[in-house]
């Protein structure tokens, strides 16, 4: 009997190890509880950064120890009821934040807001999203709101000067909505778009590429979150999470590698963010589901708890954490 029940211990330890190989996902911390948190970013010593909006508009610093800081409009060049909606750090340790009025930046306690420079008018900020490549440019969106969207262009500031790419003079048949910025391992900056073609935009340091819903081999609703893994390959959602659709009926999440067309994952569900973490394991959160795991053997480990709120940003700690921006505050979970 001994053995037996030695038996089928043995058993029930390969048997979660094999299906659950990640292990539980597991809620360790929470930070800035019933704020309103939008957006994340982290200096290499963990020190994390987070624009909130309910309460108190403003820019948050969180120390390693746990302690903070509120930066806004009386302490700061940030106004009042100005929404931070991306936030990125340069190898310099420099605090970029693009928000309703332009780009912010943070460095040494002095805000610096470029409205515009060398005569080049920054239109208010049209897209959540802001990248810094490996030579410090700030990639992001902006256009001009009292005209129609052919005045929506691509923004490249380096610190000192500003170019300003127009996507309608990129052959776009349309006026593009760019809902994502990334720059992958090799230093390219991509775009992501919602609805029609182009799906992808990418930039070299001197030629842009294009794909199209041939290239990825379907016609996606809106991407609204882009991701590399280690091997520069490419993983997207196709988030149906504010649409008015009753039913999605096709996968939300996909691994795209710049030449076949994209391999789709998980099932029907609703997916708005995603973030890599060291093992390559893709984590996200939306609707449904709130938050899971699908690690690299191509299994699903997902959080049954009711611990996650919803999420706006989802950002991966120095020290391996994953840190969510929900409407509740900061959830930090390990797995």
């Amino acid at each position: 009997m001994k053995k037996l029940s030695l038996f089928l211990i043995i058993l029930l330890t390969i048997s979660c190890n094999l299906f659950n190989p990640l292990g539980d996902i597991q809620l360790i911390d929470t930070v800035l509880d019933d704020q309103f948190v939008v957006s994340l970013a982290f200096e290499d010593d963990g020190t994390a950064w987070a624009g909130i909006i309910r309460d108190q508009y403003g820019l948050v610093r969180i120390d390693p120890d746990g302690s903070t800081e509120i930066f806004d409009h009386t302490n700061s060049c940030l106004k009042d009821s100005a929404n931070i909606w991306d936030i990125d750090i340069d190898s310099q340790g420099k605090v970029w934040m693009l928000n309703d009025d332009g780009l912010v930046c943070y460095n040494g306690g002095i805000f610096t807001r470029y409205d515009s420079i060398d005569n080049f008018y920054i239109p208010r900020a049209f897209t959540g999203s802001l990248a810094i490549d490996d030579d410090d440019n700030i990639w992001f969106i902006g256009y001009n709101p009292w005209v129609n969207c052919p005045t929506q262009k691509i923004f490249c500031f380096d610190g000192i000067s500003i170019i300003g790419y127009e996507p309608n003079g990129m052959n776009l048949d349309q006026c593009p909505s760019i809902t994502d910025i990334e720059v992958d391992p090799s230093g390219n900056v991509w775009f992501s778009f919602y609805r029609g073609d182009p799906v992808f935009l990418k930039y070299d340091g001197s030629e842009w590429t294009s794909y199209d819903t041939s290239d990825i081999g379907f016609v996606p609703y809106n991407i609204s979150d882009i991701e590399f893994d280690s091997d520069n390959n490419l993983w997207f959602t196709d988030d149906y999470t504010v649409s008015s659709v009753a039913h999605q009926s096709q996968p939300a999440l996909y691994e795209f590698d710049g030449e076949h067309e994209a391999e789709p994952y998980g099932e029907t569900y609703y997916i708005s963010e995603i973030a890599i973490d060291d093992n390559d394991n893709i984590w996200v959160t939306g609707l449904n589901p709130r938050l899971a795991v699908f690690d690299m053997n191509k299994r699903w480990v997902t959080d049954e708890s009711d611990d996650v709120s919803f999420c706006r940003v989802m950002e991966k700690a120095p020290n391996g954490d994953m840190w969510l921006g929900t409407s509740e505050g900061i959830n930090i979970f390990q797995k």
